[in-house]
C-alpha cells in the first residue's frame, strides 16, 4: 500500500513463489524443496501441509472481473450488499479518502461511490454488512488498522445502505472500541447475520492472532470492549461470514480457514496468488468465495469451498495422505518435506516411525523436518489422523548416504 499518506509504517509484504517446476521431487534438498512447495502452493491452489485441502477439482479458482476504477488502489475488504444482488462493498484503507465503492460482481465496474461524513479514514480495513438499531440493512466500516500498536482505542463506522444506489454523501455513527487485552493490529472485521454481533480479529507476523467479540449492542458513547474468544490465522488480512451464519471463514497473504466457531476449524486450504491479499467474501449461496487484492488492476476471484468447509455438505468419508515417493538425502544434511492431506475432518495430526534419526515429523503441520544423522535405507512411516480419529498412513523408503 501508498504509506506516503499515512504515519504508520509499511505493511510487510509477503513473499511471492515462483511457479513450480513440473515432475515428483525425489530427493530432498532443503531448503529448495521448502521453497518449492511453498512456490506450488501458491501457483496451483493446492498446498502441501497439514489442514491445507484442495478446492473442488471440477471448479478450480478463477478470475471474477478486474477492478479496473483507479480510485479502487488499496482494496482492504470486500462485504455483499443485502439490497442489490450481485453488487459488493469495497474500501481504500489508511490514508485514503472515507469513501465506500459500490461495485458490480459480474463485470468488477463501481456502480456508486458513498462518501461517508462525519467519518475519518485513519486505517480503514475492513468492511461489513448488517443492519442498524431498527433492523435496516447497514454498512459497516472497520478504521481498526494499527501498525505501530499505538491506537487505545479504533472506531467502527456504520451507514444505511441505501435503497438506490448513486454516487451520494451519507452520514456516519461512530462506535469507539477498544481490546481488552491492550492495543492490537487488525484488518479483519466480521457480522454474525444471526445476531449482528461484531468479530474482529487480531494481526500478528509468524505466530497466531486472536479473534475478539464485541458486545451484542454497540453504543455510540461510550468505548466497547472486545474480550477474545478463540485463535485466529496469523497475519489475517479479512474474512466474513457465510450467508446463514453457521460458519465464517478468516484469510492470510496464502491461506484461507473456514470455521464452525471460535477455535473450530472446518477447512483451510490455498487462496489464490495476489499482489496482497485483503478482502475476502461470500457468494450468496454460501458454497464459493470472493477473495481479492490491493493494488492497481487487481483480480475479483472467485473460489469454491472445498466440501468440508460447508457444515453438514457432502465432505468426503476419508482422510489420505499424498504418498511422497522414495527420499534421499544425506548424513547430516537439514531436510524439510511436506507431506498433503486432505478429506476427513480438519485439522489433522500426524506421527512418524522408523524414520532417519534426527529427523521428525510436526504434529500439527505434518511437516518432516532436521538433519538425518543415521546412514541407511529406512521404511518410514506417517500418520495422519483427523479430528474424527480416522487415519490414513503414508509408507515409503527413505535413504541416507553418507555422501
Amino acid at each position: 500500500m501508498n504509506r506516503s499518506r499515512s504515519a504508520t509504517p509499511p505493511k510487510t509484504r509477503p513473499p511471492i513463489g515462483a511457479a513450480p517446476r513440473p515432475g515428483r521431487r525425489r530427493t530432498i534438498r532443503a531448503p529448495r524443496i521448502a521453497r518449492t512447495a511453498v512456490a506450488a502452493a501458491l501457483a496451483t491452489g493446492l498446498a502441501t501441509a497439514v489442514g491445507i485441502t484442495p478446492a473442488h477439482a471440477a471448479d478450480p479458482p478463477h478470475v471474477r472481473c478486474t477492478l479496473a476504477d483507479a480510485r479502487i488502489g488499496e482494496s482492504s475488504g470486500l462485504a455483499p450488499s443485502s439490497r442489490h444482488p450481485g453488487i459488493a462493498y469495497t474500501l481504500n484503507d489508511s490514508g485514503n479518502t472515507p469513501d465506500v465503492f459500490a461495485i458490480d460482481t459480474n463485470t468488477c465496474r463501481t456502480v456508486a461511490v458513498l462518501h461517508v461524513s462525519g467519518a475519518t479514514n485513519t486505517d480503514w480495513e475492513a468492511i461489513s454488512v448488517g443492519t442498524d438499531d431498527a433492523g435496516n440493512p447497514a454498512i459497516f466500516a472497520a478504521d481498526i488498522g494499527n501498525n505501530l500498536g499505538t491506537r487505545t482505542q479504533v472506531t467502527l463506522y456504520r451507514i444505511a445502505e441505501p435503497a438506490t444506489l448513486a454516487d451520494a454523501t451519507v452520514p456516519a455513527t461512530g462506535f469507539p472500541l477498544r481490546f481488552a487485552d491492550g492495543a492490537h493490529d487488525a484488518e479483519t472485521a466480521l457480522i454474525d447475520p444471526r445476531d449482528n454481533r461484531l468479530y474482529v480479529a487480531s494481526k500478528l507476523f509468524g505466530a497466531p492472532g486472536s479473534l475478539y467479540q464485541a458486545p451484542l449492542s454497540l453504543r455510540s458513547d461510550q468505548v466497547n470492549e472486545l474480550t477474545r474468544v478463540g485463535p485466529a490465522p496469523d497475519t489475517s488480512t479479512d474474512g466474513a461470514f457465510a450467508p446463514d451464519g453457521r460458519s465464517f471463514a478468516i484469510r492470510n497473504y496464502s491461506d484461507i480457514t473456514v470455521y464452525s466457531a471460535p477455535g473450530q476449524q472446518l477447512a483451510k486450504f490455498a487462496a489464490p496468488s495476489t499482489t496482497q491479499g485483503e478482502s475476502l467474501m461470500y457468494a450468496p449461496d454460501g458454497k464459493s468465495l470472493y477473495v481479492g487484492s490491493e493494488g492497481a488492476n487487481s483480480p475479483l476471484w472467485m473460489v469454491p469451498l472445498p466440501p468440508e468447509a460447508i457444515p453438514g455438505g457432502p465432505g468426503p468419508s476419508t482422510v489420505t495422505i499424498a504418498d511422497p515417493g522414495p527420499q534421499t538425502s544425506k548424513f547430516n544434511q537439514q531436510v524439510s518435506l511436506a507431506l498433503r492431506v486432505s478429506g476427513g475432518t480438519a485439522p489433522y495430526s500426524c506421527s512418524g516411525r522408523n524414520l532417519p534419526a534426527g529427523v521428525f515429523v510436526n504434529a500439527s503441520t505434518c511437516v518432516i523436518s532436521g538433519r538425518a544423522w543415521g546412514v541407511g535405507t529406512f521404511a518410514a512411516e506417517v500418520t495422519a489422523t483427523d479430528s474424527a480419529g480416522a487415519k490414513a498412513v503414508a509408507a515409503f523408503r527413505w535413504t541416507v548416504n553418507w555422501f
